[in-house]
């Protein structure tokens, strides 16, 4: 059934909150280590990997302990 012209779709979930319980929730730990590099890098002038989007296992952290989470 095509919509009626005057009403406006309602969206099933917000973009910016899934965004934000990605970001918030932890669960996501290649992003929890990129942000923490991305971080590091900008209060100590250099990230634990460099370059900062390279982060895979051909090119290891400097500290890696650092850059591991808790239980990790």
């Amino acid at each position: 059934m095509k919509p009626a012209e005057n009403v406006v779709p309602v969206p099933k979930f917000s973009r910016r909150e899934r965004l934000a319980s990605v970001v918030t929730g932890g669960a996501n730990p290649p992003f929890n280590e990129n942000i923490s590099n991305r971080l590091w890098a900008m209060m100590m002038g250099k990230g634990l990997v460099q370059p900062l989007d390279l982060n895979h296992p051909a090119n290891p952290p400097s500290q890696p302990g650092t850059l591991e989470g808790p239980g990790r």
